[in-house]
């Protein structure tokens, strides 16, 4: 009796171990998303800048 509870008591830590691995990189590929995304952001809005200074520069104010 005591080695069956054991075993259950066992079986059920490393399942929640497992459950917290894939919660942690679950987690961790949110931020990988978030940093693209802010990157993406980032570029679009240099690109805008960009586009303004040489509107700017060819149009006469």
């Amino acid at each position: 009796m005591m080695e069956k509870e054991k075993k259950m008591m066992e079986e059920e830590e490393q399942e929640e171990q497992e459950e917290e691995e894939e919660e942690g990189e679950e987690q961790e590929e949110e931020e990988e998303g978030e940093e693209e995304e802010e990157e993406e952001e980032e570029e679009e809005e240099e690109e805008e800048e960009e586009e303004e200074l040489i509107c700017m520069q060819t149009t006469p104010c």
